[in-house]
């Protein structure tokens, strides 16, 4: 493995991460039980029980629009902005190999600050899913956003541990021993 290979992982996690936050990544369906759901559609004139598909990006918005700013911050910064930083921070790293000149200690004493965060995002995702999967009368799919997001995390985490590994100085030598 060498640094071309990293590179070629972070490009890959980047997209997949785009991907991950734009594509629909649950399916939300409300169920009430009995006549309920048929009154509520006779009287709204919508399908109450229809499913909706929800992105990231979606959720950021609807959150955003009612006015839950600590939610919409706690989602955009753990699971848009640290994993953007954290690939960006590892690209840089990647080409301080490529340019041994390249003063990068502070970059990669950044790199080793994001990646202190690096499963937050996971747990930030994972609280939204088992809170939503926790009411009897919703319904949660996981959908191929939540497989590209995740795909994103493990790419990210080997690219990683590729450059850990050929980092002659060891900036990076205890983000593989966790």
């Amino acid at each position: 493995m060498n640094v071309k290979t990293a590179k070629i992982l972070l490009v890959i996690s980047a997209v997949l991460l785009g991907a991950g936050v734009s594509m629909p990544c649950l399916r939300i369906t409300p169920s009430l039980t009995g006549n309920f759901d048929s009154v509520i559609s006779a009287v709204t004139g919508s399908d109450f029980n229809k499913p909706q598909e929800k992105s990231v990006i979606d959720i950021l918005g609807m959150l955003l629009s009612d006015r839950e700013l600590f939610l919409f911050g706690l989602i955009l910064i753990f699971s848009v902005l640290f994993p953007t930083a954290k690939i960006a921070l590892y690209l840089l790293s990647a080409r301080s190999l490529e340019q041994p000149g390249l003063n990068m200690d502070s970059v990669l004493k950044i790199t080793d600050k994001v990646s202190k965060f690096s499963m937050t995002d996971v747990f930030v995702i994972s609280l939204l899913l088992v809170s939503l999967k926790s009411s009897p009368n919703i319904k949660v799919e996981v959908m191929a956003g939540t497989y590209f997001f995740a795909a994103s995390v493990l790419v990210t985490f080997v690219a990683q541990l590729i450059i850990s590994k050929l980092k002659p100085s060891g900036h990076l030598a205890h983000l593989v021993e966790r």
